[in-house]
């Protein structure tokens, strides 16, 4: 299994990734911040991103969302059973999000796939 490999940390925790597949942000940063609401947060601003461009009221705005995909907790032991040893010797289970390339994970620079332009 292809290991990971840290490339980034926040007030949050840590973001880890290959150089193909898949990035996690694992919360393993400050205790009192919460991936889980950051995952929820993340999913409003789809959704409302979403409602505006159906209602195609704004004038032509470019918004830029990364694409945000799982969040995985730490009581999923079929996934950490497949997953653990991707990350270095002494790590826990933990939350983590899941975002389809490292390009995409909050804090790196989102591609131009995830751009959306609002007509006016």
């Amino acid at each position: 299994m292809i290991k990971l490999h840290a490339i980034g940390r926040g007030a949050c925790g840590t973001v880890w990734a290959c150089e193909t597949g898949p990035a996690y942000k694992r919360e393993d940063g400050n205790p009192a911040r919460s991936l889980q609401n950051d995952f929820e947060m993340h999913n409003r601003v789809l959704q409302s991103r979403q409602t505006l461009m159906n209602l195609r009221k704004s004038t032509q705005v470019e918004i830029q969302i990364p694409s945000c995909h799982n969040f995985i907790e730490p009581k999923n032991k079929e996934w950490w059973a497949a997953h653990l040893e991707r990350v270095p010797q002494g790590y826990t289970s933990c939350n983590m999000i899941e975002a389809p390339t490292h390009s995409t994970l909050w804090g790196i620079n989102p591609t131009p796939s995830y751009s959306s332009i609002l007509p006016g």
